[in-house]
């Protein structure tokens, strides 16, 4: 659901439908911006794994959508889905 590293957290498009519909990548950005959040990348499992060691690696990895945000310092009540709620 939700990996965490740092102040970032990846959240999977297909859970953005908790927050009440779905969001294209555009309304999922402007709405990261409303809540004083950066949408930092937009990538996939598969994406990252292929950057880091190579295609062979990232092989059946998953294609599911990632949006990467940057969570500011004094904000850590959104480190969760509920907190984005």
């Amino acid at each position: 659901m939700f990996l965490v590293s740092a102040e970032e957290v990846s959240i999977k498009s297909s859970q953005t439908f908790a927050l009440g519909q779905t969001y294209t990548d555009e309304e999922f950005d402007e709405l990261c911006f409303v809540f004083g959040l950066e949408l930092d990348e937009i990538t996939s499992e598969k994406e990252i794994l292929s950057k880091e060691q190579g295609d062979e690696r990232a092989e059946g990895s998953s294609d599911v959508i990632l949006y990467k945000t940057d969570v500011p310092a004094n904000r850590y009540d959104l480190l969760c889905l509920e907190g984005l709620v």
